[in-house]
């Protein structure tokens, strides 16, 4: 039989054990909490977290996902506000509770090695650390699902009414939280008749699980009645194949990495195969009904969710299909770290020597996966400074665009006013413009307009900043990276107070500093405290009254050696608030890593520090050597930058196919500006939807806005790949493709030159031929 009951030394030995594992947990999970930036579905949790109750539940019925999870994080924000760090912070919580709930579902079935084994892998486990680092229910789900395991184990053990409990409040919750975990009541009841045959058939056990499962479904059923003729039928699924699902299926388990999957390949397999030995000696040990039912429960738990996962990530309209995430996967990899922890318990009875070193590999697998989770992580500037702006200056009679509302819920995540979207994915005419704007325009004293990257796509003529700029009496811009916000005035007070700080905007004043004879800066704002190299630190000074003359901003190492220094003219003096300067501070490829002072000084006064930050350097590239390109080029964009070839593997393809596009850049010095790749697939044919002959386009900062010009390293070659989706109505023929980079902020090209001379603003490449099948 497995497990054993500890005597009381060993007993307090465990508990130290698992307090440390707690903690362990709790620092790997709280650690860079608020070092990554809020994303699309992280955005949209953030915004319903501001909704009503009846509100959350509206949307939610209409959504892919149940409402509890949105409800807590609802009740949660009332006590703490918006803010990433705040509103991940339950979710770490719940991660280390999950730590020490599979120690519990660990040690009832193998005892408390397998407890403590299945806790640390859960512990290292980089799969859910990530998760545990967002505000999302995934977690949340995995953790519920661990308490209704542990439950099904408890009640075919003893069938006391704890477990009951506890499995009725879990498998309830988890329902309630992400519709996948209901494999885990299926799961459970097709082993329950297993456990209750071979215990002989208590009618008191079989009267207790079947009322567990009524009041489980009774307390989900309320939600089903009501969401269910609401539930969205749309589809996102793609096809994969079933060796990709489970190539990346065990790679999310072992090592947590879902990208390069073939690399992590050796590890995946070293970590299965501990696995398989680990379930080959279960079997062959002597096991109670309880642990037979629990070690068949766990292997169903692995497999057949991933069953249903894969099917509905299939292409068919059953209700909503979504495309393969690996997040489904982690409520199921709680059976994994079980099954491992126990299977490696059991061969330390026999062979500890080999359960020891099984059990170092396993950990080393997913320290591997842990290795590049933390280093270099650092939020960028999205919309941080911009969100910042807009609260400083919005006043009550001010009406919000923003164009578009492609990425509305990361925006919305930093803002939480009022604001109409441009709709993304239509083209945008002038009747469009005046459609979408003249409500707002007759109704307010003026109008924010944000502009993000993807604004360009859909409205190349720039119709709607020219429907406004030419109704505006005054306006002002204000530029933060890819994204823009300009403000136009309508009637002649809002002109007049263009300068002036919101009537409700309180500045962060700091100790009041006289830099100058009469000048006073109030407070100064630096809105990260970790950027990385090439990002621009947006510092915010506040003035009253602000300085005449010229203003010098240094960027000084600890020791305090100058590293960069801006000189800005005085600002434009406000009406009547405390004046607002934006000076913008790029941090270049060039500049070591480490932590920063940012020292001011007007005039000839004294130097006086407003700020600190930490940089951190990027992360060198993949090594690329000339001879590893497959058609080289020699062409110069602009003063610093090289373009060194491309690799177009395929130069045949289907309308409403994909041209895959890899290009190679290199940068002789320091670039100092943001610059835009732009890839045009260029058709003989007039294409009426686009209005010039395009058929297919990607514009976008290199490597998908991962690695900015601005953090390029002199000398290292950039693999820069793309994706061009050709139109589905492209005619037959050859089509030329052409590359080139035009600046972030005034959209204008590079020139492009061949031995010093200007040759043109574009580099044409090898032509692409679309054909019909």
């Amino acid at each position: 039989m497995i497990g054993a009951f500890p005597g009381e030394s060993e007993l307090t030995r465990e508990r130290i054990l698992i307090l440390v594992l707690l903690l362990i947990a709790f620092s790997l999970r709280i650690w860079g909490l608020a070092d990554h930036n809020i994303w699309w579905d992280e955005g949209l949790a953030n915004w319903a977290a501001r909704l009503s109750v009846s509100d959350i539940l509206h949307w939610t019925a209409h959504d892919v996902h149940p409402p509890l999870y949105f409800l807590l994080l609802h009740g949660w924000w009332l006590l703490v506000g918006d803010g990433e760090f705040a509103l991940r912070f339950p979710s770490v919580l719940m991660g280390v509770l999950g730590v020490g709930l599979i120690y519990r579902l660990g040690r009832s079935l193998g005892g408390s090695k397998a407890g403590l084994l299945a806790a640390l892998f859960l512990t290292l486990s980089r799969f859910a650390i990530a998760w545990s680092q967002e505000m999302r229910m995934y977690i949340w789900a995995a953790t519920l699902a661990t308490s209704a395991l542990w439950a099904v184990v408890r009640l075919c053990q003893r069938s006391d009414w704890r477990a009951w409990i506890v499995y009725v409040t879990a498998v309830a919750g988890e329902l309630w939280t992400l519709y996948l975990t209901i494999s885990v009541p299926i799961t459970a009841n097709l082993i329950f008749p297993l456990v209750w045959l071979r215990r002989g058939r208590p009618r008191r056990l079989l009267t207790r699980w079947v009322v567990a499962q009524l009041v489980a479904a009774a307390l989900f059923a309320p939600w089903l009645v009501y969401a269910l003729p609401r539930i969205p039928t749309w589809s996102t699924a793609e096809p994969s194949s079933p060796l990709f699902f489970v190539h990346l299926y065990a790679t999310m388990l072992a090592v947590g990495v879902p990208i390069n999957l073939e690399v992590h390949t050796p590890l995946t397999l070293a970590a299965l195969g501990v696995l398989v030995v680990g379930l080959v000696a279960l079997w062959k040990s002597r096991r109670t009904p309880a642990q037979t039912g629990g070690l068949v429960m766990l292997v169903l738990g692995l497999v057949l969710p991933a069953l249903v996962i894969y099917i509905i990530s299939l292409p068919i309209h059953i209700y909503y299909s979504p495309r393969l995430a690996p997040r489904y996967f982690l409520p199921l990899s709680i059976c994994f770290y079980t099954l491992l922890g126990w299977g490696l318990a059991v061969w330390a009875r026999k062979r500890r020597w080999v359960s020891a070193l099984a059990s170092i590999l396993v950990i080393a697998v997913a320290l591997s996966g842990l290795a590049s989770f933390y280093p270099g992580r650092a939020r960028r500037d999205d919309y941080t400074s911009l969100a910042a702006t807009l609260r400083a200056y919005r006043h009550p009679g001010d009406g919000v665009v923003l164009h578009t509302d492609k990425d509305w819920p990361i925006f919305a995540a930093h803002y939480a006013g009022a604001y109409r979207g441009v709709p993304n994915g239509a083209s945008v005419n002038r009747a469009t413009a005046a459609r979408i704007l003249a409500p707002l325009w007759e109704q307010r004293e003026g109008v924010w307009l944000v502009v993000t990257p993807d604004a360009q796509r859909n409205d190349p003529a720039g119709e709607i900043s020219a429907w406004l700029e030419a109704r505006a009496i005054s306006f002002r811009a204000w530029h933060f990276g890819e994204s823009d916000l300009y403000f136009y005035a309508r009637t002649p007070q809002r002109a007049v107070d263009l300068h002036d700080l919101a009537p409700d905007f309180v500045p962060p004043v700091g100790p009041a500093v006289e830099v100058a004879p009469g000048v006073v800066l109030l407070g100064a704002e630096v809105p990260l405290p970790r950027y990385r190299t090439g990002d621009t630190v947006h510092l915010f000074l506040y003035w009253a009254p602000p300085p005449r003359e010229t203003i010098a901003v240094r960027t000084q190492a600890a020791d305090g050696a100058v590293l960069s220094e801006v000189v800005v003219s005085a600002p434009v003096c406000a009406r009547s608030s405390p004046t607002r300067q934006q000076v913008d501070l790029l941090l270049t490829s060039d500049l070591p890593g480490g932590h920063y002072q940012i020292v001011l000084q007007v005039g000839k006064g004294p130097a006086i520090e407003v700020g600190r930050f930490t940089l951190i350097r990027r992360s060198p590239a993949e090594t690329v050597r000339p001879t590893d390109i497959p058609h080289s080029l020699d062409f110069h964009l602009g003063e610093h930058i090289r373009l060194l070839g491309y690799d177009l593997p395929q130069t045949v393809v289907e309308p409403g196919g994909v041209v895959e596009l890899t290009l190679y850049w290199q940068a002789a010095a320091p670039v100092q500006a943001r610059y835009k790749v732009f890839v045009h697939l260029l058709g003989q044919t007039y294409n009426a939807t686009t209005g010039n002959y395009l058929w297919g386009q990607q514009d976008n900062e290199p490597v998908n806005g991962e690695v900015l010009t601005t953090m390029w390293v002199p000398g290292e070659v950039i693999a820069d790949p793309y994706e061009v989706s050709v139109a589905t109505d492209a005619p037959p023929g050859q089509y030329q493709v052409e590359v080139g980079m035009y600046g972030l902020v005034d959209g204008v090209r590079l020139p492009v030159l061949v031995d010093g001379v200007v040759v043109d603003d574009r580099v044409l490449l090898q032509p692409v031929e679309v054909v019909r099948e």
